[in-house]
């Protein structure tokens, strides 16, 4: 048996918009399946809709490797508005955001597109940008 620890959901900074407007106080929840188990975490975000999420970390036992996926949500509270949701093919940290912690901005009037990050399977609004200097 081969024992592991993986990153289920990669950490990342935020910033929640709608129409452009910058989203206060509004939940943003990130959730992903994992061992026949549905894992949800919640923030809100601030006064200029910033937000942030550390790394999700799980423990895998297996005796042999063939197909690593995990189902992966985010949602905002309003309408539940689905705003990034897909499965993440790979156990290493940062592997859905192109190998290092992000800062992305989502505008939540944007329709989903296709995260543009190899082996991942993700349709999203968020977009990446440059880190703010605040």
């Amino acid at each position: 048996m081969i024992k592991e620890t993986i990153c289920a959901f990669s950490g990342f900074d935020g910033q929640l918009f709608k129409n452009g407007v910058p989203l206060a106080n509004e939940k943003v929840i990130r959730q992903y399946e994992w061992s026949d188990k549905i894992h949800r975490e919640e923030t809100t975000t601030d006064e200029n809709g910033y937000f942030s999420f550390e790394s999700a970390w799980e423990d895998y036992e297996y005796i042999i490797e063939f197909h690593f996926s995990i189902p992966q949500r985010i949602f905002y509270t309003h309408d539940e508005n689905v705003i990034w949701g897909g499965v993440k093919q790979c156990a290493y940290e940062f592997s859905e955001f192109g190998e290092k912690r992000p800062f992305l901005t989502c505008d939540v009037s944007d329709e989903l597109k296709g995260w543009p990050v190899e082996n991942n399977l993700i349709m999203t609004s968020f977009k990446e940008q440059e880190v703010p200097h605040v």
